[in-house]
């Protein structure tokens, strides 16, 4: 004979029941929604992490040990994917964690599949856009599918942890590019005090964009987009990025030009160190959260240091005049200001004036800078060439001072 349960046992079993499943879930939505900071209890200054940037001739392929977790950034071109997997296996590396294919171009995505064959894959990110109909995508696509993986197309400002690594998406997938370049997926990578931001082949719109977004720029590492064209790294870009080291991924003797002169001019100009994987091979960076330094066969690099942050100084841009081609600055500070090697930048033309060694301003004093072929109307003549101030295009003038922080910007009013 089968014995029921009186009612009021019923009611309480079940309600138990309930409050203790929505405790549960409770505790689960609350434990992976907390912000980025809380995911990381306490960063463990001993540990280092290695970020390589293996020479895959013209192509990209970065690989970023953290202990724990190993992410792939691209995986140069086809006939690099045996390389790349071989360098990896050099390492010990079991599986991937994550890999960001920044755009389905085969120097980007070449060596995918043999990745794919070889690993175990979590996770992989890609751009905003569909992959373009090459053979190269379309196998890429079909181990993804064949493999089961997870794929993501990461949102602008998006936050991922990877034990104490951030990984930080810079770019937007809602924006929509002439170049499949430009769909590149940027980010940057934080551990620690330290950081490192990764371009792809974005070029200047992204930039641009970027910068418009107003987002956190400021890193020690910059891998060089596009493989130092000229059509990325934009003076503002670079400015903002502000970063001790650059890196470029590039070809021996390669058939582009790679990387340009102008590149090389402007990270020079800024006194950043260049390191070339056609000159260096693979080249290895060492974060342990304080400091990074890099190391290969042929090249030690001094380890950078926290920066002192220098006081702004009350130098201001208090006129510019762009159909007279000419700009005013004035220094409000109550002593004289040393503006050796200050910077005053056109950000549409992207043109620079240096100011000369040993050139001081004195308290209360302007200085006017003239653009082109009015020498007799400026203290200083910005630079030779065709009118540096836009006048029929946004053109704000911005002062830079010897340490690269921003002094004063002067906005057009366009």
């Amino acid at each position: 004979m089968t014995i029921k349960r009186p009612f009021y046992k019923k009611i309480w079993f079940w309600l138990i029941c309930t409050i203790a499943f929505f405790a549960i879930l409770g505790s689960y939505y609350g434990l992976n929604q907390q912000p980025v900071e809380g995911q990381i209890s306490e960063f463990n200054q001993t540990d280092d992490i290695y970020i390589h940037f293996i020479d895959v001739g013209q192509a990209d392929c970065i690989f970023i040990d953290a202990g724990e977790y190993d992410i792939l950034i691209d995986a140069g071109n086809r006939s690099d994917g045996q390389l790349v997997v071989d360098y990896l296996q050099s390492l010990q590396t079991d599986d991937i964690e994550l890999i960001i294919a920044t755009h389905p171009h085969e120097d980007h995505i070449g060596g995918m599949v043999d990745v794919l064959n070889a690993y175990n894959v979590d996770l992989i990110f890609k751009p905003g856009i569909s992959s373009i109909e090459t053979k190269t995508s379309e196998n890429f696509e079909m181990k993804i599918t064949e493999n089961n993986i997870e794929t993501i197309i990461p949102s602008f400002e998006q936050q991922f942890v990877f034990g104490d690594v951030i990984i930080t998406i810079l770019s937007d997938k809602n924006n929509i590019y002439e170049e499949t370049n430009d769909f590149s997926i940027v980010c940057r990578i934080d551990y620690g005090q330290t950081s490192f931001i990764f371009t792809g082949d974005a070029e200047s719109p992204v930039e641009h964009d970027i910068i418009d977004s107003q987002i956190d720029l400021k890193a020690d590492v910059l891998k060089i987009g596009h493989h130092g064209g000229a059509t990325s790294t934009t003076a503002q870009f670079l400015y903002k990025v502000s970063p001790d080291y650059a890196i470029i991924s590039v070809g021996q003797d390669n058939k582009y030009g790679h990387p340009d002169e102008l590149i090389i001019n402007r990270l020079q100009t800024q006194g950043v160190n260049i390191l070339r994987t056609d000159l260096q091979g693979s080249i290895i960076a060492k974060s342990d959260g304080l400091t990074v330094s890099f190391v290969n066969e042929k090249n030690v690099f001094p380890t950078t240091t926290p920066i002192n942050n220098q006081p702004i100084l009350d130098v201001t841009i208090i006129e510019l005049d762009k159909k007279g081609e000419r700009v005013v600055i004035i220094n409000n500070e109550n002593e004289t200001v040393d503006l050796t090697d200050w910077y005053l930048l056109s950000t549409k033309g992207e043109q620079i004036f240096i100011f000369p060694a040993g050139f001081k301003l004195d308290a209360g004093e302007e200085v006017i800078i003239a653009g082109y072929g009015l020498r007799d109307t400026g203290d200083f003549i910005f630079e030779d060439g065709s009118g540096v101030w836009n006048n029929k295009e946004n053109d704000d003038a911005i002062l830079f001072d010897n340490n690269r922080n921003e002094v004063s910007y002067f906005d057009d009013g366009m």
